[in-house]
């Protein structure tokens, strides 16, 4: 775990160092270092208990109700809590984007935010969108601005905005590989799905006109039949919309 912290500070653009004198901070990394102590201790003992006893101590006790509680006033800011709740939005929209594309962490996005509800200092959060979703956010504009030739356009889950993206051209050519693959492999589904849907419907035909099977196994064959026309059905939406994608990219 600590490995893992250092390795997400080591890379992270919006962690910094911070030199204060301010007696409260140099009270609070002292009392830090004297628990971190403990804890080696504790743990060079083989008492793992009493290292998190110690680490619950430092948290609760010193971090919490002295630090923080006395040293400190917190102001609750509206304006930074929508504008983090619209950054999340933006996150699950390219995480999401990545996944259903199969598309590696490291492929960066570059594109603009088109959203009415992000305040006039967005910008500000624009390391830590890189941070969490490698998106480059090059503008925040209205949510009826124009999208830019050659950009793609998704949809902030519970939000009142847009995204529009592109891809860095180290990238571009992976991209679009992988977009075609996609798409026929969605297309060979949507017709494996068809041929069984079509199956199924010509059983139940057969079985409804001879009149010798019962009504269970008929509605059985129904629903199968229904099933698989769904996934049919959502395959093409599948292939009509990678080929959107594609047909934006080469625009």
């Amino acid at each position: 775990m600590v490995a893992y912290v250092e390795t997400i500070i080591e890379n992270s653009n919006t962690l910094k160092e911070v030199d204060s004198d301010h007696p409260a901070d140099e009270w609070i990394l002292s009392r830090l270092a004297g628990a971190l102590e403990q804890v080696d201790n504790h743990m060079s003992q083989y008492m793992p208990h009493l290292a998190f006893m110690e680490l619950q101590s430092f948290i609760l006790g010193s971090l919490c109700d002295v630090y923080l509680a006395s040293f400190f006033q917190l102001q609750r800011s509206v304006e930074l809590e929508s504008d983090m709740d619209i950054l999340l939005a933006m996150v699950s929209s390219v995480r999401s984007i990545r996944q259903q594309l199969q598309l590696p962490s490291s492929m960066v996005f570059r594109g603009a935010l088109h959203c009415d509800e992000a305040s006039h200092d967005f910008s500000r959060l624009a390391p830590v969108l890189f941070d969490l979703a490698k998106f480059d956010l090059l503008e925040v504009i209205s949510h009826d601005h124009a999208v830019p030739s050659g950009f793609t356009v998704c949809p902030l889950p519970g939000r009142n905005g847009r995204l529009s993206l592109k891809i860095e051209d180290s990238y571009r050519s992976d991209f679009v590989s992988r977009l075609q693959r996609l798409m026929k492999k969605s297309e060979e589904r949507s017709d494996q799905f068809r041929k069984k849907a079509e199956k199924y419907e010509a059983i139940v035909l057969r079985d409804k006109q001879e009149g010798k099977v019962k009504p269970h196994v008929i509605d059985k064959n129904e629903k199968k039949a229904r099933q698989a026309r769904g996934v049919a059905n959502g395959a093409l939406e599948e292939v009509a919309r990678i080929r959107v994608l594609l047909e934006e990219m080469s625009a």
